[in-house]
């Protein structure tokens, strides 16, 4: 029993730490990356040096293949199908966010900021905020996932605790009824031994 109760103990806490943790320092990563291309959006159409302007470029380049890499870590990670359904969503929701600032870095790259302007305040700023909402939704309820599994984890680990207290109790009554019995095993012919020997000495 003890056995067993370690056992899912011990797969509470991988629950927990190699499901549940896995997937919120991954959404963690995502967002990170997510908060950088938007940073090097704003650089790009702000900045006037080519060469800034050219190594903001290659940061939204580098950012977008990590958040590729993210999703396929999220992918990979993520069992539950509720959590699949929502992963799924939540890239449909990136999509469009890219969609939006490939045209507004389109519009930039042609030195029309009057209208990569508009575009930032219009359309990429309405895909980027469905697309933040959708991110922090998503935490959120990778966030409960993982509350949940930890307090799966601890429910098992008291569970596992009363098994422990009420084994060490029997094993207790069990090693005081053994001493008992092989104590009285001993005394018994001993004593009787004793009386023997009197009886022989008082004749």
């Amino acid at each position: 029993l003890a056995t067993s109760g370690l056992r899912q103990c011990s797969a509470a806490f991988g629950s927990v730490m190699e499901d549940r943790y896995a997937n919120i320092r991954a959404v963690a990563a995502l967002s990170d990356d997510v908060g950088v291309v938007v940073l090097a959006v704003r650089n790009f159409v702000m900045l006037n040096d080519p060469a800034k302007r050219a190594q903001e470029l290659t940061t939204l380049k580098d950012t977008r293949q990590a958040i590729n890499d993210d999703y396929k870590t999220l992918a990979a990670q993520i069992q539950d199908e509720d959590g699949r359904q929502r992963l799924v969503a939540l890239q449909a929701r990136g999509e469009e966010c890219l969609k939006a600032l490939d045209s507004l870095l389109a519009t930039a790259a042609q030195d029309d900021r009057a209208k990569a302007s508009e575009l930032v305040q219009g359309e990429l700023q309405k895909a980027q905020l469905d697309y933040m909402g959708a991110l922090a939704n998503f935490t959120r309820v990778q966030e409960k996932a993982m509350e949940r599994a930890a307090g799966d984890a601890q429910a098992t680990g008291r569970w596992l605790q009363i098994v422990l207290w009420g084994a060490a109790a029997i094993g207790l009554l069990l090693g005081g009824a053994t001493a008992w019995w092989v104590t009285r095993s001993i005394t018994r012919p001993l004593r009787d031994a004793v009386a023997a020997l009197r009886e022989l000495e008082a004749g």
